[in-house]
């Protein structure tokens, strides 16, 4: 579903009747009295930003002007909307196979709707508070019918504030108590996400070839796991033996030694995890675990092989996995499905781990890992990683979870630097694109460009463009051609030269009443944008304005003492813009003696001139 425009007949006095096109292949008009006039638009482009972004319109304004107020007119959850906008009128319009699906709030009648010349009775005149109106086409005519479209609003939030503590989920949201609409709040990505977000970066040089992206693979220490076995009273006697004893040694240079330690680790957290998060737990389950603990602690540590533990977990994964298909009293075995795929999943992330040893960096009881680089055997965890993460969805049915911070280890990022930011965004891109449907989805950025560097800026778009396309999850059954539309706030002059013609909303504030106007920027001069479209005619800083003047001022006085005239002379020099330079310099040599004159004249040459002027001499 196409988001077509918005129609603010009234908003807190500030914008009046104002209309806010978000696709440039349908035009909407108003009357403001009783119809509302929607055409194909005969000029449009289709696929200018390729096969999978429908649209992509950028909203621009000084600071306050209502950049974020639109967005949000878009994107208030249910409860946001009740509160905050059912005192405003307004219509938001939406297009989904030649049908037009309509959000409103209106006091005022609105009698018909023409929709590509055709006229569609709107029965009830479009009166109500928050209320919405499926016109659908039904062959040549159209209908107000009472079923609704599926789609979602996905919002990218760098800052967001609850407005209302009644919803049950401040992340999903279904608008109008069906399912029109499901609204996201984008969360954190995974580290999955993140790695693979920080590799698209690095192929498309926004990062250098030599930027690194380490992570720390923790667990815990068998010091740490026998307090917390004695704290969560699971005592065996053996097993705390061990443990101290292992902690002792100083045995810890051997791999061998560590992935025994975080296999031993895994368990006890299942233990803990079936025991104190879901109360999944009996007498036979503790001694099958603490079995399988015991038999890792009593290996050799100095001389196991890998192999052969590799032989050991798959032992150990088929034992737990035989227990909880066939032997757990459970009643649902969804739960029971979910538990076992978790512990397949876990076993085999950890041996494709193992793997890796060639490229690991042991620190205590951690694995330092840089997933920059991508050979086989990081990819292959990589992907064994991101199975783990995603067996909650196979079984979708149970009620056990296992959720990203209750892994048996945990990844952090080492990497504290300036990209974060971009990393974190497009991670939550990837997240959003890599699971959708079929469909399109409408994505809302505030600010895509805050805090970053203006040759990030120039391929911003470009980002866009190519992650809709590469990280789409095409093998999907869900999947049926998802599209994109993407609805931005910028004040970068470099997305605005790649945003399609009629697709900018500018904003601008006209006796205390917001005005706003589609202008058209793609592939205009950068210096034009700023400042035909951003209103800034100034071409230096007001700092350096105002140095300037004051310059200019100094020289044009009848008199100035020769210690002015030395002060102004260095400032001049300080100066980068030769033409002002110069002529600054050709008025301060009116002011000075003919040595001087002469001074001021070698002091404008370049280097070059310069060394060619000493050459001349010297001849």
């Amino acid at each position: 579903m196409k988001l077509l425009g918005l129609i603010i007949r009234d908003y807190e006095n500030l914008i009046s009747k104002q209309i806010f096109h978000f696709s440039d292949e349908y035009t909407i008009n108003f009357d403001w009295n009783e119809t509302i006039t929607i055409n194909k638009n005969p000029n449009y482009i289709a696929e200018f930003y390729g096969e999978n972004v429908t649209n992509i319109t950028a909203i621009v304004g000084i600071n306050g002007v209502g950049k974020t107020s639109l967005l949000n007119f878009i994107g208030f959850k249910f409860s946001e909307r009740k509160e905050f906008l059912s005192k405003y009128e307004y219509f938001i319009i939406y297009e989904l196979n030649e049908s037009i699906f309509i959000e409103f709030n209106n006091s005022h009648a609105v009698k018909q709707i023409i929709f590509n010349n055709h006229i569609i009775d709107t029965r009830d005149g479009l009166i109500g508070d928050t209320q919405t109106s499926f016109l659908k086409k039904l062959g040549d005519t159209y209908q107000i019918v009472s079923d609704t479209p599926n789609r979602s609003i996905n919002y990218i939030f760098k800052k967001y504030n609850q407005y209302s503590f009644s919803e049950k989920d401040d992340h999903i949201d279904t608008l109008f108590g069906n399912n029109f609409i499901t609204r996201y709040l984008c969360q954190p990505p995974s580290n999955y996400n993140v790695i693979q977000a920080f590799r698209f970066l690095k192929i498309n040089n926004f990062f250098t070839s030599s930027k690194t992206l380490k992570y720390r693979i923790s667990f815990w220490s068998y010091e740490e796991l026998q307090l917390l076995l004695v704290e969560k009273d699971i005592y065996d006697e053996r097993i705390n033996k061990i443990l101290l004893s292992r902690f002792r040694t100083n045995s810890y240079n051997s791999l061998s030694h560590r992935f025994i330690n975080q296999i031993v680790a895994f368990l006890i957290n299942l233990m803990l995890t079936l025991k104190e998060g879901y109360y999944f737990w009996n007498e036979e389950l503790e001694v099958l675990l603490l079995k399988q603990i015991h038999k890792y602690l009593a290996l050799n540590f100095q001389s196991i092989q890998i192999d052969i533990l590799y032989l050991k977990t798959d032992e150990t994964s088929k034992i737990l996995q035989d227990y909880f298909r066939h032997k757990f009293p459970q009643v649902n075995i969804d739960n029971n499905y979910q538990i076992t795929d978790f512990i397949n999943f876990s076993i085999k992330a950890m041996q494709l781990l193992w793997k890796t040893s060639d490229h690991l960096e042991v620190d205590n009881n951690s694995f330092i890992i840089d997933f920059s680089s991508e050979t086989k055997e990081i990819n292959d965890f990589l992907m064994g990683y991101r199975k783990l993460l995603h067996c909650n969805k196979i079984n979708s049915k149970g009620i056990v979870v296992f959720p990203e911070d209750n892994l048996f280890f945990k990844l952090h990022e080492l990497s504290s630097t300036g990209e974060e930011n971009l990393i974190q965004f497009l991670g939550q891109l990837i997240e959003l694109i890599s699971n959708a449907e079929s469909g399109n989805h409408i994505i809302l950025i505030d600010e895509i460009d805050e805090s970053f560097h203006p040759s990030w800026s120039n391929k911003m778009v470009q980002l866009l463009s190519l992650c809709c396309t590469y990280f789409l999850d095409t093998a999907s059954p869900s999947y049926q051609n998802a599209t994109f539309q993407f609805i931005i706030t910028t004040h970068s002059p470099f997305i605005l030269s790649d945003i399609k013609n009629h697709n900018v909303i500018s904003l601008k504030e006209y006796n205390g009443k917001v005005i706003s106007k589609q202008v058209d920027t793609f592939a205009k001069n950068i210096q034009r944008i700023i400042y035909e479209e951003m209103e800034t005619s100034d071409i230096y800083g007001s700092f350096a304005q105002s140095k300037l003047n004051k310059i200019i001022n100094i020289l044009n006085q009848p008199t100035i003492s020769p210690t002015l005239i030395e002060q102004t002379k260095i400032e001049i020099q300080t100066i980068n813009e030769p033409i002002i330079r110069n002529k600054l310099n050709q008025m301060l040599s009116e002011e000075v003696s003919p040595n001087e004159k002469i001074k001021l004249l070698i002091s404008d040459l370049t280097s070059e001139e310069l060394e060619l002027l000493k050459n001349n001499l010297s001849e």
